[in-house]
């Protein structure tokens, strides 16, 4: 079924795992910062709009800034515009190496344990004055050196609002990877991901050192009709691409790398890392009951290189009903020969595909 969709051009669903954002209700340092009256917030519990508290808002803000890069404090974000027409800003942590690029908690909804990971975001700044161009957050590449960043949004309604304050962002799934040693430029290269359930849009392709540190970052092919390792809407200045395919195995949803030729895009040569995310394949739904005061701990360095740690303790504000299984074959049936209809295949009225070749 996977062959005769692909025939017409027609690239099955895989399993899409939950995504959300978790509120930052509480936050601990173990790093000595003071307030404007000089008292120490060092393990103090600064809350987030805490109306016993005159001075939160100060202190929370401060030791927010304790973990920040010194050129990135709150006020000075690394991005900044609109997601789902709400102001949203990132801001990067000074944190010490996460080797994993994530960092994994467990939860239960509807009697399932799922697997979650906090992951690492940004997020493509949508306009307040376009509707159309909403911003969407997506997930950085993984790499352990990179700083971890922190959400902040503001929809204008106050402190109290469920959309105002500082975010972690998450998913459910487990992340995990694998090396391949490329030593020869073999031509339209395929590598076999041997990983049930793996999700729909988190894989990453890398060339690392020895030391696992990373060379360069390849940039997948959009999973939309028309684009292949071939033909995409990539620009062409950008040779190191992949595109993924997908495979179904005894009923699990597996995918296989594909590289260029070296013509229309460059061959690896080195050690591949493979990231990617397996899900559960489940349709279902993560309440607010079910991520209720899950704390994260961090370290983080100072300006003069002193190491502290800082602990947030986050609450899910929303339900989150994103999850959704991946087709089924029958499902792919179905919708294959729809999709294949309505691509752009009209010439006065008529199917270009059904047109001798010369009126064609």
């Amino acid at each position: 079924v996977l062959r005769l969709a692909k025939l017409v051009n027609y690239k099955p669903q895989r399993n899409i795992n939950s995504v959300g954002l978790l509120k930052i209700d509480k936050v601990t340092t173990t790093e000595a910062v003071a307030d404007s009256d000089g008292v120490s917030l060092a393990n103090a519990n600064i809350f987030w709009n805490d109306n016993t508290n005159p001075n939160w808002y100060e202190q929370f803000v401060l030791v927010i800034n304790a973990t920040l890069n010194s050129t990135n404090i709150f006020g000075n974000p690394t991005i900044s515009g609109t997601v789902n027409n709400i102001h949203t800003e990132i801001y990067a942590m000074n944190n010490t190496s996460i080797p994993t690029s994530v960092i994994p908690f467990t939860t239960t909804a509807a009697g399932n344990t799922l697997n979650c990971e906090l992951a690492n975001p940004s997020f493509t700044p949508g306009t307040t004055t376009n509707l159309l161009n909403a911003g969407l957050f997506y997930e950085q590449s993984p790499n352990p050196l990179n700083s971890w960043n922190i959400v902040y949004q503001n929809d204008g309604n106050g402190f109290s609002s469920p959309n105002t304050g500082f975010f972690l962002y998450f998913k459910q799934g487990t992340m995990q990877y694998q090396d391949f040693a490329c030593n020869d430029p073999i031509p339209n290269r395929i590598i076999d991901i041997n990983a049930d359930n793996v999700n729909q849009t988190d894989v990453w392709v890398q060339i690392i050192n020895n030391s696992g540190l990373v060379q360069s970052q390849w940039t997948q092919v959009p999973s939309v009709t028309g684009n292949n390792i071939v033909y995409n809407s990539i620009s062409k200045n950008v040779r190191n691409i992949y595109s993924v395919i997908s495979r179904n195995v005894a009923g699990n949803d597996q995918i296989s790398i594909r590289f260029a030729d070296g013509t229309f895009g460059n061959v690896p040569v080195g050690i591949v890392r493979v990231w990617y995310r397996v899900g559960n394949n489940l349709t279902y739904q993560i309440t607010p009951q079910d991520i209720k005061n899950q704390v994260f701990g961090f370290g983080y360095s100072d300006n003069l290189n002193n190491f502290w740690n800082i602990a947030f303790t986050t609450n899910l504000q929303y339900t989150i009903t994103n999850a959704q299984s991946g087709e089924t074959n029958d499902q792919i049936a179905l919708a294959a020969p729809q999709t294949y209809y309505t691509q752009d295949r009209m010439v006065n009225g008529e199917d270009y595909n059904l047109l001798p070749l010369a009126e064609a």
